[in-house]
């Protein structure tokens, strides 16, 4: 327990010395030697103060910046149609503070021209999802062209791009398509271009989306004997899930 303790605060203050550990151990009624504390955090690999100020861990930095920061990443779904089986690629911002889903568009060709026309869409000024947020994180996708982090830099919002290979650094976007993918879209082919409820079981989240139009609405509905109702006033569907 002292253990956990004494990495947690090095971690979560890394400007804190031994001797400031020592004294806020000592607040929390455990008297600890500097030495046992530079012993504890030497074996977790964790550097003095100087060196641990340094580099912000990347855990610290969302912390810090929780209510501020959005994650972007894609998730595709295949729609039988006259020409045959076509792929939708839907981009979607998460919150991470409140994991509330924005979907930001869905097509069958994410070009630079529609990437462009989305960054518009969310850097509105009433409106868009990222206009009150500071960072958004992206990861290695050739679509988040130089072109479209520009105009989201110039909204005034800090496009993080994450290195490659590193979905870790990103998992609360990586969870979200992995529900997706596992409860819905893998186990079933939409048909035509009607509107689409997919129902996550799991979190009783219902997503529910339409190819022609330029948005899609998602919400959270608590588990409830009238949520079926709710759900067929909203895109006046059957009882049947499905697309």
């Amino acid at each position: 327990m002292i253990t956990e303790l004494i990495v947690r605060m090095a971690l979560e203050n890394p400007r804190w010395g031994y001797t400031r550990i020592q004294g806020a151990l000592y607040n929390l009624g455990h008297e600890v030697g500097r030495g046992t504390i530079a012993n504890v955090l030497k074996r977790q690999g964790i550097g003095p103060a100087p060196e641990r100020g340094g580099r912000t861990p990347w855990s610290v930095f969302l912390k810090a910046h929780w209510r501020s920061i959005v994650a972007a990443d894609f998730f595709t779904t295949e729609v039988w149609s006259w020409r045959g089986l076509v792929t939708y690629y839907v981009l979607f911002i998460i919150e991470l503070s409140r994991r509330m889903v924005h979907i930001a568009g869905i097509t069958t060709q994410p070009n630079e021209s529609w990437m462009m026309q989305v960054a518009r869409n969310l850097t509105e000024q009433f409106g868009g999802c990222l206009a009150s947020k500071a960072h958004l994180i992206v990861d290695r996708d050739t679509k988040y062209t130089a072109q479209f982090r520009r105009l989201i830099a110039e909204s005034r919002t800090a496009v993080i791009r994450l290195p490659p290979r590193s979905p870790n650094l990103n998992a609360y976007a990586e969870r979200f398509v992995r529900s997706i993918k596992e409860e819905c879209p893998d186990r079933m082919t939409s048909w035509g271009r009607a509107p689409c409820v997919v129902v996550s079981p799991s979190s009783s989240l219902i997503i529910i989306a339409s190819a022609t139009t330029k948005d899609c609405a998602i919400d959270l509905f608590s588990q409830s004997q009238g949520l079926w109702r709710r759900v067929r006033q909203f895109v006046g569907v059957s009882d049947s899930v499905g697309c």
